[in-house]
């Protein structure tokens, strides 16, 4: 599939269009966005050409599959801009499920979200939302197109929204996984404006930073792992919403290795299947 397709995020985006303000600031009771989380992120979580492939699974059933690139690291002067894909794909032959779709993010040095697209086939075209950010005035315009197939120009493309966020913690639903493994070995509970479906909500994260330990059928030794435990506010794709907690491999790469999440048909499994990145693989536990 080209990935050219994906940096369509470079076009312009008028500047009309409705205007909606949402909060910079988490509810009463949950702890702003701490110090920490401003660092620049630990140089192996961003390994450029890394490749991921997961299998998700519902009970017994498997659904299909989420795969996971690291693109190209963009330097411009001083500051370093990151990209990544996500491929999400059914299996064929489901009576239950029938999902495709790719999203692609941009994210700076502190791995919070700079741009981001997400692609989705509905029936026989593909529903397209770009976001495209300016953090000189904190706004995100939220254009949505039509497409007949992911390469395609857009047959139809206008700005449905323009939202007004804080620019220095918002994650869109992939840079947040970046985001998290940056922040697996740390201590912290942390509330995030979160980019999903043309809305922005609330994600909550819990890092506790114990090491514990899982199994997965890609090695036979149980692996080492760090947890985090999290709660979406905000539906997202498939459904997905509420609690939700994963694990991350306890060294300096914090690969996502598991995760459970709650979706439309309940609560799915997402398992590491394949990896490729020079000189990592599963840490055992000892």
């Amino acid at each position: 599939m080209p990935l050219i397709v994906l940096f369509l995020l470079l076009l312009p985006v008028p500047a009309d269009g409705p205007r909606r303000t949402v909060p910079d600031s988490a509810p009463a009771g949950s702890q702003p966005v701490p110090a920490f989380l401003s660092m620049a992120p630990p140089p192996a979580v961003i390994s450029e050409g890394e490749d991921l492939l997961y299998e998700v699974r519902w009970s017994a059933f498997k659904l299909g599959t989420i795969r996971f690139k690291t693109l190209k690291t963009i330097r411009e002067d001083s500051t370093e801009t990151y990209s990544a894909v996500a491929f999400i794909d059914s299996y064929a032959g489901l009576p239950f499920v029938n999902l495709h779709a790719l999203t692609y993010t941009e994210l700076d040095s502190a791995l919070t979200s700079r741009g981001a697209q997400s692609m989705e086939k509905r029936r026989s075209r593909w529903w397209v939302l770009r976001y495209l950010f300016d953090p000189p005035t904190n706004r995100i315009f939220v254009e949505e197109s039509w497409q007949e197939d992911v390469t395609a120009p857009p047959a139809t493309r206008k700005v449905i929204d323009t939202l007004t966020v804080d620019m220095h913690s918002i994650e869109d639903s992939f840079s947040l996984a970046f985001f998290a493994r940056a922040h697996a070995r740390s201590h912290e509970s942390v509330t995030l404006p979160l980019l999903v479906y043309g809305k922005v909500g609330l994600v909550h994260l819990t890092f506790t930073g114990e090491r514990t330990a899982r199994e997965i059928d890609a090695v036979e030794y149980p692996v080492r792992v760090l947890p985090v435990e999290g709660h979406l506010d905000v539906e997202g794709m498939f459904g997905m919403t509420g609690d939700f907690e994963g694990w991350f491999s306890d060294d300096d790469a914090a690969v996502p290795i598991l995760a459970r999440l709650n979706v439309i048909l309940g609560s799915v499994t997402v398992e590491l299947k394949e990896w490729s990145r020079k000189g990592w693989s599963p840490p055992p536990s000892n």
